[in-house]
């Protein structure tokens, strides 16, 4: 393979892991220490915490839905790398990509494609519309 994102490179071995990157082994919490400056980290944790406002906050998002949310956006980074580089020119797997936005969208489809969070404010619950 090789391609961007695979974490190899195109003449072989492997990339030494930079800033801002993921790491190979995540245990849970371990998104709070990560160093947010990264692309790729700020995708997966911005998106992870968007996903879970949508499902109506902390505390109504399971221990399943957190974990297909993080999957989601794991693959949605490396899905933004294979994006960029195809916009810049750069040959990609198509294969393997359409493969990853078929297991993005199921995984999206797991976690619902509409918002659960709903925004009321004073004046809606004073006129009862807060339902």
């Amino acid at each position: 393979m090789g391609g961007p994102g695979s974490g190899q490179r195109p003449g072989g071995g492997k990339l030494k892991p930079s800033r801002g990157r993921l790491p190979r082994k995540l245990r849970d919490g371990a998104y709070a220490n990560l160093d947010r400056r990264g692309r790729d980290v700020r995708i997966v944790v911005e998106g992870v915490d968007a996903v879970v406002a949508d499902r109506g906050g902390e505390d109504q998002v399971s221990f399943l839905e957190r974990r297909v949310a993080h999957r989601a956006m794991h693959l949605d980074a490396l899905l933004m790398r294979d994006e960029a580089a195809l916009a810049s020119g750069q040959p990609i797997d198509v294969a393997q990509y359409l493969a990853g936005t078929t297991t993005w969208l199921r995984y999206a489809q797991a976690l619902g494609l509409r918002r659960k969070a709903r925004t009321v404010g004073l004046g809606d619950i004073l006129r009862g519309d807060s339902q």
